[in-house]
């Protein structure tokens, strides 16, 4: 194992067809009925979500009814078709094993890592997947916004509201606690309705995710535009309109108790100068 910290509460095991480090408290379940079907072709429930999609186990325990793996696959144009799902040393899912334990140790919202799984490629590269507790019943921010209501465009304003403040709330936390996403945008937030009706929203994939003392303006503003830039790319800027988008900054920058001297207005024009910027690149790889 590479010199990254394994977080308290993990162990790392041998398997028959290379090694793995699981959270000791389900060490058991994970060896019994994960860790076994993670090379046999068709097990789990294949997802199409994200790069090369992820399974999902329906696992028997009382705590975890599924389990997800997410599989590391690359993207780019020259490194997705040459290397695959192929890597060069341990480091990289030790880390977002580290930082998503981390941040669900001081209780954001994020899911609760169980593992990281490595088997050995060729030439010294390595394949590996992420172990993580399924969100029940939580669905990512494009497939919840295709889902809103169509003609009643009262309950639609008032849904957007509830949905702003929830993921304004869950970024502020993780932004405030010192988290940075490397890679913040709608696909990885979850939006989740629980019991008593009240949305939740979680923030995954923390992959290349980053823990510092403090986020300076800069890094917040980062996060902010880059998450403002996938809203366009996805083409959803006729459901979550300018206003709802001034609305957002408005909350996140209230409740993130910033004293700057920045106002929402210049920090909106931030975000669209950076969304004309990409614009560009995205029309030169075909995306727009």
């Amino acid at each position: 194992m590479p010199q990254v910290k394994i977080p308290g509460g993990f162990k790392v095991i041998s398997l028959p067809d290379g090694q793995a480090v699981v959270k000791e408290k389900y060490q058991e379940l994970l060896q019994k009925e994960v860790l076994p079907l993670l090379g046999v072709s068709g097990a789990g429930v294949h997802l199409d979500k994200g790069r090369g999609g992820v399974i999902r186990f329906t696992v028997n325990h009382p705590e975890i009814s599924q389990i997800i793996v997410r599989f590391y696959k690359r993207g780019g144009v020259i490194a997705g078709p040459i290397l695959k799902d192929c890597y060069w040393g341990q480091s990289r899912p030790l880390t977002e094993l580290e930082v998503t334990d981390h941040a669900f140790n001081k209780g954001l919202t994020v899911p609760e890592v169980l593992g990281v799984v490595f088997q050995p490629a060729v030439l010294g590269f390595y394949r590996a997947a992420l172990l993580m507790r399924e969100i029940p019943e939580a669905r990512d921010l494009t497939e919840y916004l295709a889902g809103f209501p169509a003609g009643n465009r009262a309950a639609w304003r008032a849904i957007k509201q509830v949905l702003i403040k929830a993921v304004v709330e869950s970024l502020v936390q993780f932004h405030n606690a010192g988290f940075y996403h490397a890679d913040l945008n709608l696909r990885n937030l979850l939006v989740q309705t629980g019991n008593d009706g009240q949305l939740k929203a979680w923030i995954v994939d923390l992959d290349k995710a980053v823990h510092y003392d403090k986020l300076s303006l800069e890094q917040r503003l980062a996060n902010l535009a880059r998450l403002t830039r996938s809203l366009v790319k996805l083409r959803l800027e006729r459901i979550i309109t300018a206003a709802d988008r001034l609305r957002f900054l408005k909350y996140y920058w209230t409740a993130a108790g910033e004293k700057s001297a920045l106002t929402v207005k210049p920090i909106s024009l931030y975000c669209t100068a950076q969304i004309r910027r990409h614009r560009r690149w995205w029309i030169a790889r075909g995306e727009r």
